[in-house]
């Protein structure tokens, strides 16, 4: 009963040590800082079109969306991973 017991944890412990590796996080996803940056950005684009009381305020909107995205020298597509 007491080597059993011993078997047991010890495969917990080696499954434990096992299951706790990182996993790699793709090169498409962007690191947390550029996240934040890019994020704080985008939103203040989208609070600047929403309260603008302009004409063709949706077009620049994405017109500063491109910008953003040009500026961080990202794609839609790596943004769209990265959240």
């Amino acid at each position: 009963m007491k080597n059993t017991l011993y078997h047991f944890f010890g495969f917990i412990l080696i499954f434990t040590l096992f299951s706790c590796n990182r996993e790699k996080t793709p090169s498409i996803v962007l690191s947390e800082d550029n996240m934040t940056e890019v994020l704080i950005e985008v939103h203040v684009v989208e609070a600047m079109a929403r309260y603008s009381h302009l004409k063709d305020n949706n077009q620049r909107a994405n017109m500063y969306f491109n910008y953003v995205l040009a500026k961080n020298d990202i794609t839609l597509a790596q943004l769209d991973s990265s959240i």
